[in-house]
């Protein structure tokens, strides 16, 4: 290529330097034709001509300079995607060449469109999948009566059974596309839903239906209780539904599977008491009410629709899906569960389940995989948010929590990331490292699991993690990752009930302009603004959490207390301080109190703090420190404690001391080599500690090495 653009441009150049000679000729011979200002035209064509000929070889040489990137990255800035799609749809376009890209400019803003989403019913999850951050507690949602169960939206509410209301959390990671753009798996739920003879056919059906009840003939029990068997082919049948309603009937194969399971339900039984002889294969009117439960709801729509076979309801529920959904604008699997294309906004969307759309893409992707034709020209419509978190942020800290808790059950495998998948962690000795019960945790960060797959497995089941430093059985330090239910914090800072209080945060890097969204698992007690302030509402415990739509978050826990039982609002007596302060020690708003020198003793540490009647010292495990003659090493806890109330906490960095022993030696520098190696990592105060030249971008490099070698050798 850049051969032949120079040819080009040296081309061009010749062309135009022809012409210049020969307007120079002209001006020659014909000089006693022109008078003086036919003369300066020429002369002002031959400069444009001069300045044309510097000028368009550049111009044309950038072009031809941007790389394949570029332009690709510069055409999607052209169709309206902000700057945080472009590397996940660059990354796609050059395994998926074909794939067409539009972009869906929705104009709502972010935070409201999480808050609706949120609301009582429009987004549910399984009860007995999730976790706790996954499973609203919102007024209206739970019932705090001593019963203490949540409001089943659609399954068994005496048995707690079935689908209950997602919280703010859930929300926010399912309708950020970017989580799912990524991912060939995920990414069909943005798939446009009209039929193309090109890409689909009965084969592709067939592969979708393969492990379910629709890999038959179609046989099905009448209005009069018969069996009565037709001969053709379920994945017959869904394609002529396609084909006949202008649907794509690989999303019409997977929804029926979503709807009714591999193995069918009661839905397409023709069995079902009150209703033998009816069928709803993707269960639309199916939603309880107080006139009946879900299938019986669903039921009753097949019958006022006529659906008495299979072929009706595939057929006739493509045609509503088609002229209900797809032909109003919600022409997605995403767009069908989230309404933010049609007035009134929030409404009429065909599924409760916040992962639904998610799910079954993962059913079409299968069905595309299995007929490899996955690079064909798939056509994708993502949506764009006004004030969407620009995604720039990796981790959030709230700047008045304590990151200490214990283990509350046992045994628990320790892994070497956020997932159920990872491997377990091993201790020197090469034995699987765990968790006993009442093991006393540092949590450095919190992360939601990487796995995508299985979807109940991976971002249902087991979505949140810790990741930790603890001392293992060995005596020796490690760090890990543990699923954040196991992991019991401490309480952090009371409330008086009536009172509000706002959460500062840390963003990692500081540099980023990502604003965390916040979110109170239990709103009953204490509920919680988009800015942090938290009010609380009712004497009791709950936990609120900061958290970015990628998935990383962090976890505060506010006690609410009646008014005479509340401190001051300085979190202790009058007297207290509101914060860590000291004349001697760079404290910061990170969460640390640094750089200490080694050999430090709990005394010295102590005496070099303003009001340090007020502060309490402990190690890295948990335990406080009393001996006022014991070293403090990198990874302790400076806590500020009034009246029994945690009012402040920072972590300690011991200059150089990267293995938390309060000491500065060979056994710290070769750790910092084996980082610098990629042998081990760093993070937290230990990361703060090995930045040993206090670079304040906090790089660690050779020399830091080079640094904390010679200090060693000095001494």
């Amino acid at each position: 290529m850049c051969d032949k653009s120079a040819t080009n441009i040296y081309k061009i150049q010749q062309n135009v330097i022809m012409v210049m000679y020969s307007y120079k000729n002209i001006m020659k011979r014909g000089s006693k034709m022109y008078d003086n200002k036919s003369t300066h035209i020429l002369k002002r064509g031959i400069c444009v001509l001069l300045v044309l000929a510097m000028v368009l070889p550049l111009v044309i040489l950038f072009v031809y300079a941007l790389t394949d990137e570029e332009r690709y990255k510069a055409s999607l800035a052209e169709k309206g995607f902000p700057q945080s799609y472009h590397e996940t749809l660059w990354q796609m376009h050059k395994v998926y060449p074909n794939w067409e890209f539009e972009a869906l400019v929705t104009n709502l803003e972010w935070n409201d469109v999480v808050a609706n989403e949120a609301l009582d019913g429009k987004c549910t999850v399984d009860l007995s999948m999730t976790t706790r951050l996954l499973l609203s507690k919102s007024y209206g949602t739970y019932n705090s009566n001593g019963t203490f169960t949540y409001k089943v939206v659609d399954g068994n509410q005496a048995n707690q059974t079935g689908h209950i209301n997602s919280t703010p959390l859930a929300v926010s990671f399912f309708m950020d596309p970017r989580n799912f753009i990524g991912d060939p798996r995920t990414i069909f739920q943005f798939e446009k839903l009209s039929y193309d003879s090109s890409v689909h056919t009965l084969a592709g059906i067939e592969q979708i239906v393969a492990n379910s009840f629709m890999n038959n003939t179609v046989s099905y029990t009448n209005t009069s209780g018969t069996v009565v068997s037709t001969g053709e082919r379920y994945a017959q049948v869904i394609l002529e539904a396609g084909q006949t309603h202008n649907v794509n009937p690989y999303y019409l194969a997977s929804k029926i599977i979503q709807e009714v399971g591999n193995n069918g339900s009661r839905s397409v039984s023709g069995k079902e008491p009150g209703y033998i002889g009816y069928y709803n294969f993707y269960n639309i009117g199916a939603y309880a009410s107080t006139t009946g439960g879900a299938v019986e709801n669903g039921l009753s729509h097949a019958r006022s629709k006529g659906w008495d076979t299979p072929r009706k309801s595939i057929v006739g529920g493509a045609q509503f899906i088609a002229g209900s959904y797809i032909a109003v604008g919600q022409n997605t699997p995403y767009l069908q569960k989230f309404n933010v294309v049609k007035r009134p906004f929030y409404q009429h969307q065909y599924m409760s389940a916040v992962h639904d759309p998610a799910q079954s893409a993962y059913s079409t992707y299968s069905g595309y995989n299995k007929l490899n034709t996955l690079n064909a020209s798939h056509k994708f419509l993502i949506p764009i948010y006004k004030n969407m978190p620009d995604r720039t942020a990796s981790n959030v800290f709230l700047n008045d929590a304590v990151r200490v808790g214990k283990c509350n059950t046992q045994p628990v495998n320790v892994r070497t990331g956020p997932s159920i998948d990872a491997p377990v962690a091993k201790t020197v000795g090469n034995q699987n490292l765990s968790l006993s019960k009442g093991t006393s945790v540092e949590i450095l960060s919190g992360y939601r699991s990487k796995d995508s797959y299985p979807m109940y497995r991976g971002q249902l089941w087991y979505p949140f993690w810790y990741n930790i430093r603890f001392t293992g059985p060995d005596g020796r330090v490690y760090t890990g990752y543990v699923y954040e239910d196991y992991i019991d914090t401490d309480a952090n800072i009371t409330i008086t009930k009536g009172a509000s209080r706002t959460l500062g945060y840390t963003l990692q890097p500081t540099s980023s302009t990502d604003k965390p969204m916040f979110m109170s698992v239990d709103s009953r007690i204490a509920q919680v603004n988009a800015d942090g302030q938290v009010v609380a509402k009712s004497t009791g415990t709950t936990t609120i959490v900061a958290f970015l739509s990628g998935g990383a978050f962090d976890i505060i826990k506010v006690n609410v207390v009646e008014g005479g039982q509340n401190p001051p609002p300085s979190g202790g007596d009058e007297n207290s301080p509101t914060a860590i302060t000291s004349p001697h020690y760079e404290v910061t708003s990170t969460g640390y109190i640094k750089v200490l020198t080694e050999n430090t003793t709990l005394a010295t540490l102590k005496n070099r703090i303003n009001k340090n009647s007020y502060i309490k010292v402990f190690d890295s495990a948990g335990k406080e420190i009393t001996d006022s003659n014991a070293r403090v090493g990198t990874g302790a806890v400076v806590k500020l404690i009034s009246n029994g109330v945690l009012v402040d906490t920072k972590t300690v960095v011991v200059r150089g001391d990267v293995n938390g022993d309060g000491l500065v030696n060979i056994t710290d520098m070769i750790n910092v080599k084996s980082y610098i190696l990629r042998t081990r990592d760093f993070t937290g105060a230990y990361a703060q500690a090995a930045n040993y030249k206090n670079d304040p971008k906090g790089t660690i490099n050779i020399t830091d090495f080079i640094q904390i070698k010679s200090y060693i050798l000095n001494k």
